[in-house]
């Protein structure tokens, strides 16, 4: 009687015991799916914030190594001389470098051709910030001529045809960027620049070709440090440039 009583119990329901081992087995179970989705968006998040700045900085290192692999031996009309000087600030360096390369797109809208004067320098984001944090700019020169045998130039491809830009230029057919510099910013929190240059024995710190008989290097190491910022709390990794310059030094004839 009493076993079909107990048997009778457990066929309406489960007991308010069972049912709070179930409710604290599903609770685990739950928490411990949480912890793992978490841990999932963690980790796509942090994998979309690597992409996001690789595929940026690789183009930049890209847009660099051009620019140096196709640079122009200063002896033509349009090429002056390369130049690369360093700073040093603290324990960092805040080098520059300006050189001609043939890097330039040439376009119906300009009457420039493929050579063009390309500057690195590092600035301050902002002047009046004490943090000084600095910025990456590219200023690109497309250019090159004289002013008078600018302006020439310029009439003699376009005053037949329309007459008014004799004795005068035409604005649309270039612009202060042209002739003074267009200034790109490429990476922002940078914390040095360090330029090394391998004349085919030794690398040097610095470069200036009018001294040097008007060569150029072998080829050019550049580094970009970063700042580490408080939001990441982990050092970004610096982009290192090695490139050997395509272009050859002529070869001087020894006297007879």
């Amino acid at each position: 009687m009493m076993t079909r009583r107990i048997e009778e119990r457990r066929a309406l329901g489960f007991t308010l015991l069972e049912l709070l081992i179930g409710t604290i087995i599903s609770a685990v179970l739950l928490a411990a799916l949480y912890s793992a989705f978490q841990g999932m968006l963690r980790t796509q998040s942090h994998a979309y914030a690597v992409l996001e700045e690789t595929v940026p900085r690789s183009h930049i290192a890209d847009v660099i190594r051009k620019d140096i692999a196709n640079m122009v031996i200063p002896n033509a009309a349009l090429s002056g001389n390369l130049l690369g000087q360093t700073l040093t600030q603290g324990d960092d360096r805040w080098d520059t470098l300006e050189f001609f390369t043939t890097t330039a797109r040439i376009s119906n809208a300009r009457p420039w051709g493929e050579t063009q004067k390309v500057y690195y320098a590092l600035v301050d984001a902002d002047p009046l910030d004490e943090a000084h944090r600095l910025q990456l700019t590219r200023t690109v020169t497309r250019n090159l001529l004289p002013p008078d045998t600018m302006v020439s130039t310029i009439n003699g491809m376009s005053g037949a045809a329309s007459g008014d830009l004799i004795g005068g230029t035409d604005d649309s057919a270039y612009s202060d960027a042209d002739t003074l510099g267009d200034t790109t910013v490429l990476l922002d929190d940078v914390s040095s620049l360090a330029i090394e240059y391998y004349d085919g024995e030794t690398w040097t710190d610095t470069w200036d070709s009018a001294q040097l008989n008007k060569a150029i290097p072998s080829a050019v190491h550049v580094r970009i440090g970063f700042e580490t910022l408080e939001d990441r709390g982990i050092a970004t990794a610096p982009i290192d440039v090695m490139c050997e310059v395509a272009a050859q030094n002529p070869v001087t004839e020894p006297a007879a």
